[in-house]
């Protein structure tokens, strides 16, 4: 017999930290840059990616600072898909 209790949900998310990846250079603006990748992607693209990993992995039940405050257009589109 276990005396073990659960008081509280187990949880796992992800940190996006998107402020640090997204590009504000004006040559090339609007654009996140995922480390390791040699592609950058759109406010849309990068919803399309997190709404996938959400769906592909069950146990994330939250995603934390998934865009940069300033991109409000895919912030919307990410809650929408969601």
């Amino acid at each position: 017999m276990s005396n073990w209790t659960v008081s509280k949900p187990f949880r796992i998310g992800m940190n996006c930290d998107a402020e640090k990846q997204y590009n504000n250079d004006p040559k090339d603006p609007n654009k996140y840059e995922i480390e390791g990748q040699k592609v950058q992607s759109t406010g849309i693209q990068m919803a399309e990616y997190l709404v996938k990993l959400v769906e592909e992995h069950p146990l994330i039940s939250y995603v934390e600072d998934p865009m940069a405050e300033c991109d409000v257009e895919a912030i919307r589109k990410l809650k929408d898909m969601l």
